[in-house]
Formats: C-alpha cells, structure tokens, sequence
C-alpha cells in the first residue's frame, strides 16, 4: 500500500510540475496559398498575402491570448536564443485550407525553414500521415501552431 500511495504521489508531482509551464499556440491564416509538392516528396506553401500579425493563446495555468507580429513569429525558427525554439523541435501544425476543387483539405505536418520575401512566407511542409495531398492554389488557409514554452520577458527572449 505504501508503494502504491508512493508510486501515486510521484505521479501527481510529476503531472503538477509539468503543467505549470505555460505553452503557447498559434493561429495563422490567408485568403490565397500556393501549395507545391517538392522533388523529396515534402511540400512547399506559399502564403501569398500574409497578415502582419499571428493571434496566439495558451491554456493553463495562465489563460492568455494576444498578438504577435510576423517578424517576431519568424524569429521562433531563426533566434537560437529562445529555448526549445523551432529549429530545435520543429513544430506540428494542423492546415485547413480550400483547394481549386472546392474540396476542403485538412492535414498535419511538421513545418520548417519559414522564408519571408515580397509579402509573401513560404514554409517546407513534411505530412504527418500519409494521403492525397491537392496541390496548386489554395483559398481559406488556416494554420494551427503546436505550441512552445514562454520564454522569459516574451517569445524573442534569451535561455535562462
């Protein structure tokens, strides 16, 4: 029994320390996208008139939300200052977005090397899951960032 009341105690700690960290998500999206498959097999989306700004929110222990530019969300890949940043852990991301068929699509991937040039971003897309993936131009593109931990003083802030 003290085992067990031990075992369960360890657990409950472990959870409770894991959740006080707060992550947070991110929301992007586009009216127009070009989505391109690549000769390694991943894919290329164009985002063609990104806004300025991504909304983000966390969950607990600290419920927030709020803005944040596209430059700084860029920085998440390119700044090795932040902790656990993009670069290191890539982040899944789930897409919603509407092909030239009227079908909607919907997939997750894990994104890479995000390159902003002529108000438009493109991101290198690997599938998750293997299907039938629509290519050439999208509409409604949605983008649901896995989440990173805050890090201290904001997004573009150095390790501790």
């Amino acid at each position: 029994m003290k085992k067990l009341l031990g075992t369960v105690c360890l657990v409950v700690s472990s959870y409770a320390m894991a959740s006080t960290q707060t992550n947070y998500m991110f929301f992007q999206s586009d009216s127009q996208a070009q989505l391109v498959k690549n000769a390694d097999s991943s894919y290329t989306l164009t985002l063609q008139n990104p806004p300025n700004y991504l909304s983000y929110f966390s969950d607990r222990p600290v419920r927030s939300t709020g803005l944040v530019s596209l430059s700084e969300f860029l920085k998440l890949w390119t700044e090795n200052s932040i902790k656990d940043n993009f670069k290191e852990v890539p982040p899944n991301v789930a897409f919603a977005m509407m092909p030239a068929s009227g079908k909607q699509q919907n997939f997750v991937a894990v994104v890479s090397s995000p390159h902003y040039k002529n108000n438009e971003v493109s991101y290198k897309l690997a599938i998750i899951e293997k299907q039938n993936i629509q290519t050439g131009k999208m509409t409604h593109v949605d983008a649901f960032f896995d989440n990173i931990p805050w890090n201290p003083g904001g997004f573009g802030h150095s390790k501790e």
